[in-house]
């Protein structure tokens, strides 16, 4: 009885871990991502380049479409 207990301890902090885990990880990122681009110089000296994304900016949307394949080989295209 006592055994049984324990295990049922040890799964509800299991899962109550699973769902823990990835709030936890949510916060460390925004923590990251906020201090991440604090100092440009530093990073262009530290690493020698500074890549920033302007592709919304610049209003080019990239979207993915189907190759044109050979016409022979469309039976077995996906």
């Amino acid at each position: 009885m006592i055994r049984a207990t324990i295990i049922q301890i040890r799964l509800i902090l299991f899962y109550a871990g699973l769902f823990a885990v990835p709030s936890l990880l949510k916060q460390i990122d925004s923590y990251y991502h906020d201090h991440a681009f604090a100092d440009r110089s530093e990073l262009i000296e530290r690493d020698g380049v500074f890549l920033e994304e302007v592709s919304k900016e610049l209003r080019v949307e990239f979207t993915h479409t189907r190759p044109q394949l050979d016409p022979k080989t469309e039976h077995i295209n996906p």
